[in-house]
């Protein structure tokens, strides 16, 4: 690949109440969510961060485990706990319970982001930004640090002051098109649905 390539976030801050068990350790075709979101980013991102609470040992060597800064406070400060560690450039940021996140999404985005002069490269979904997978410039740590200040707030507080470049779903699904990457595995039924599918990167016939 030529130029640098992005850093790669793993938000995995979350505290599962919906699941009730820690969703980044759960199994999912012999591996855990964690691994596979580890797995779908490692292929184009260096280096790997995880943000959050589960500590680096939880996936291969060689990944940086970044604490969040402030516990609790939502995917937002989990994007800023990876923004502070990563190198400066474009970072893509996934959620932990996203086990069939696509290769090919990513590079999608990316197409985009290292020829954008926009803050952030989003995904469009049903007609509403979808805050991950997406690209994050490490420019903007003051500004996620400064709205974190009054208080824990939605990623999407973030695209109304920055300019946002977006992917709308046309596009998106000629690499995905049942849109099985935004499958978020955050509720028992969520996780149900998931070993009904079957393990990531193993399509199954309509």
């Amino acid at each position: 690949m030529e130029g640098p390539r992005p850093a790669g976030v793993i938000l995995a801050g979350g505290r599962s109440r919906r699941l009730g068990t820690d969703k980044a350790l759960l199994r999912l075709g012999g591996r855990t969510l964690l691994e596979h979101a580890a797995s779908a980013l490692g292929s184009l991102c260096a280096p790997l961060i995880i943000a959050g609470r589960v500590p680096a040992t939880a996936v291969d060597q060689g990944v940086i485990w970044a604490a969040d800064l402030r516990p609790g406070a939502g995917p937002l400060a989990g994007l800023e706990a990876g923004l502070a560690v990563a190198p400066q450039g474009w970072v893509a940021a996934a959620a932990c319970d996203q086990p069939f996140l696509r290769p090919a999404l990513l590079a999608l985005l990316w197409s985009r982001a290292r020829r954008s002069t926009a803050g952030a490269v989003i995904p469009v979904v049903g007609g509403r930004p979808q805050p991950f997978p997406g690209f994050y410039h490490t420019c903007l740590r003051p500004l996620v640090a400064r709205v974190l200040e009054a208080g824990p707030a939605p990623v999407r507080a973030l695209f109304d002051l920055i300019a946002v470049e977006t992917v709308d779903e046309a596009e998106i699904r000629t690499v995905d098109p049942d849109l099985r990457s935004f499958h978020n595995v955050n509720t028992p039924e969520a996780y149900r649905e998931a070993l009904a599918l079957g393990p990531p990167g193993k399509e199954r016939c309509p």
